[in-house]
This record gives C-alpha cells, structure tokens and sequence, in this order.
C-alpha cells in the first residue's frame, strides 16, 4: 500500500533528509500524495508504483522550494583550494526535471485538469 511512509522512502533517492528533515518532510509528503491521488482517473490506479513516484517526484520540487527560501538556494563546499558551488539556477532545475519526469510517467493514471476543451454557442 502507497502510503506518506512509503512516498517519503522514494523521496529519499532524490534528496538527503536526516532525521530532522523527516519531520518536515512527511507532512509535505503526505500533500502530495492526496494531491496525486486527487487526480486519479480510476480509484483502481491507487497502488500502482508510479503512483508514488509522481508524489515523490512533485516532494522533491517542493522540498527544493522550501530549502532555497531558507538559505537562499545556494551551496557552497570548499577544501582547501578546491571550492565548489552549485547556484539555485541548477537546484531548481533538476527539481523541475525530477517533478516532470514523475508526473509524465503517471499520466495515463491521471486526469487532466490544466486544459478544457468545449463548444460556445453563439
């Protein structure tokens, strides 16, 4: 079953979450999964694994989000000489990228609610 718990174990491939930011991430977890299943054509498709991946997919952008109004969005490592710093500009897409990616592979499962297509009598 496809559950907040499970949702937050596929987020954990896209993103770090210590054990601090499990408590912030199972309640945006769990949006997102009502959010998904919202948009289900059939309650049959509630268990299917991309399913999960789509709540997972729009978690992740959604944690990016939050993550750069905390900190700005950057992310800087330096050793040494060596420094490496990666902008908000490369966080986010990725982030849209992993979010696309999920929903694109869900979207048989989903309905489609961004476009309306109807006869005007006039």
């Amino acid at each position: 079953m496809i559950d907040q718990w499970s949702v937050l174990a596929a987020l954990r491939q896209y993103a770090d979450i210590g054990e601090r930011g499990e408590a912030a991430a199972l309640p945006l977890c769990r949006a997102c999964l009502c959010e998904v299943r919202g948009r289900l054509r059939d309650a049959a498709f509630c268990d299917d694994a991309r399913i999960e991946t789509a709540a997972a997919g729009l978690a992740f952008y959604r944690l990016t989000l939050r993550r750069m109004g905390e900190n700005g969005g950057a992310v800087r490592l330096k050793a040494g000489d060596v420094a490496v710093e990666r902008g908000h500009e490369t966080m986010l897409a990725a982030a849209v990228g992993v979010r696309d990616e999920a929903l694109a592979l869900a979207a048989p499962l989903l309905e489609d609610r961004a476009f309306h297509f109807a006869k005007v009598d006039v």
